[in-house]
């Protein structure tokens, strides 16, 4: 298994433990991503209302982290992640902001194996040194997107270290889901992740774009378990859903 250190030699500015913000779309812009990053962890933004739009946060998050680039080994990197949701993305679109911008990881969701190794690809052939970060919910797919792309996010880490140690795969295991405090990423790192990504825990950020409503009941709740409700409205609203 890769550790830590070795995550810090790919992205130097980072701080122990890594933390890294979900690429909420809408929420995490350019605004987020300078504040995290300049905090010592992998801000990721994610996809906007249209390419333009995301390219003008890139553009703005460029020249706002001009300074930190400046001292990075590779000038052109990014240091900054990318979000995609693959199912029904344009991958044509994506590229070229892939090849304009060079950020640090791609952080690919929502696919199958064969639509991951595509974009992997086609993101290694325009910017060699961005990191492929795959989200994943089994161990089986975490191998089979291992050995078909080379990286992975996932959350059931202590099973999936084990089947990638047995095959000898030197990967860095990113933990994601229902990690909101210093306490339960300690847990993720005990079971053998390298950090954390975190998303409701970023919205009560003043640099998240969104509602001050929302971010008020963020704040508010408690006992999630029973206050939380559950619904597939935001994804009926983007497609089917199957």
């Amino acid at each position: 298994m890769t550790t830590f250190t070795s995550l810090k030699t790919r992205l130097p500015w980072i701080q122990a433990p890594l933390i890294a913000n979900t690429p909420m779309s809408g929420v995490a812009t350019g605004e987020l991503a300078t504040v995290v990053t300049r905090a010592g962890g992998l801000s990721q933004i994610g996809y906007l209302d249209d390419m333009h739009t995301l390219s003008k946060e890139l553009d703005s998050t460029t020249k706002e982290l001009k300074d930190i680039i400046s001292i990075l080994p590779d000038p052109d990197q990014l240091p900054i992640g990318l979000g995609v949701i693959v199912f029904g993305s344009p991958i044509d679109a994506w590229m070229r902001l892939f090849a304009t911008y060079k950020p640090a990881v791609a952080g690919l969701s929502f696919a199958g194996t064969s639509e991951m190794r595509t974009w992997a690809e086609g993101i290694r052939k325009l910017s060699p040194k961005t990191d492929i970060w795959v989200q994943l919910g089994s161990v089986q797919a975490a191998v089979d997107v291992a050995q078909a792309s080379g990286a992975s996010i996932v959350s059931l880490i202590p099973e999936t270290a084990d089947a990638l140690q047995k095959l000898e795969i030197e990967i860095s295991l990113i933990a994601a889901g229902e990690i909101m405090d210093g306490r339960a990423t300690a847990a993720a790192l005990t079971l053998g992740a390298s950090g954390a990504v975190m998303g409701t825990r970023f919205l009560g950020a003043v640099e998240s774009h969104i509602p001050q409503i929302c971010r008020d009941a963020v704040f508010s709740a408690s006992d999630g378990g029973q206050s939380t409700a559950r619904s597939r409205v935001f994804d009926e609203i983007w497609g089917p859903n199957f």
